[in-house]
């Protein structure tokens, strides 16, 4: 953990993160995201290692542009105390029921790959796991 990481707040860390995940997932770098915000893609930095918090005006304006709802940055924590505890341990509890990012990824992931047979045999394996 660098020394910016040590002073942030954990909830500040997981919104970073999964907002440098979800514009990775769609492929845009960090000045793009800076310039859609009118910040510097230096600030973005700072907002995605969890170093400066993210406002909610400016989250409500990066949900918008990474087209993701603003819950999405919230999936997978609790209380604050729950948070602490989790980051302090260095993992986040994981919920019976999967998290509006998980489904995201899955879906995402899923609509990636290009053989419809790889897709069919895939969604026959995960609907085996569900019957569980």
């Amino acid at each position: 953990m660098n020394q910016a990481n040590q002073t942030a707040h954990p909830i500040d860390l997981h919104v970073g993160r999964l907002v440098r995940r979800r514009r990775n997932e769609l492929g845009l770098n960090q000045q793009r995201l800076a310039e859609a915000l009118s910040v510097t893609f230096q600030q973005v930095q700072k907002y995605e290692l969890g170093c400066n918090r993210i406002s909610a005006s400016k989250l409500f304006e990066i949900s918008k542009f990474l087209q993701t709802p603003i819950a999405f940055f919230f999936d997978g924590i609790g209380s604050s105390h729950e948070v602490s505890a989790d980051f302090e341990a260095g993992v986040l509890s994981l919920s019976s029921e999967p998290t509006e990012s998980e489904k995201m990824e899955l879906a995402l992931a899923f609509t990636k790959i290009k053989s419809p047979k790889v897709r069919r045999n895939l969604l026959e394996l995960i609907k085996s796991f569900a019957k569980d």
